[in-house]
């Protein structure tokens, strides 16, 4: 906020505008001072440059490093991804064919049901003709 507000000061002593009124007092004439900063004005402006100058090579100093820590960061999670998403892959494989067995069991195991109803009518039948002779 400092900065801002000297920054805002010297802009204005640079750029300020005076109004006189000429001897025949008619129109009052705008003259516009020119830049001239005073020596330590200068000084000012040049410490502020550096100040911004050196803030600037720091940023980029620290920022290259975070961004290549980023970037690897980003390709070891796309590793991670693609070893995931192979091993997810061959998991689901594995649970196919295990539901595949179990299908394939269930089936058997229907099968089996089917032909003990069948053989336990054909006992009720024999077994009502029996009573029908009787």
């Amino acid at each position: 906020d400092r900065k801002n507000i000297r920054t805002t000061k010297l802009i204005h002593e640079m750029t300020s505008t005076t109004t006189t009124v000429g001897k025949t007092g008619n129109k009052p004439t705008l003259t516009t001072a020119i830049a001239t900063p005073s020596p330590s004005t200068q000084r000012s402006i040049e410490g502020m440059l550096t100040m911004e100058k050196t803030t600037a090579t720091i940023n980029t100093q620290t920022m290259q490093p975070t961004l290549l820590t980023i970037q690897e960061m980003m390709m070891k999670l796309q590793e991670n991804m693609t070893k995931n998403h192979g091993e997810m892959k061959t998991e689901m494989e594995e649970v196919k064919r295990d539901v595949r067995k179990d299908i394939q069991k269930l089936d058997e195991k229907v099968g089996q049901i089917q032909e003990v109803l069948q053989k336990n009518e054909q006992r009720l039948q024999t077994i009502e003709k029996r009573m029908e002779k009787t």
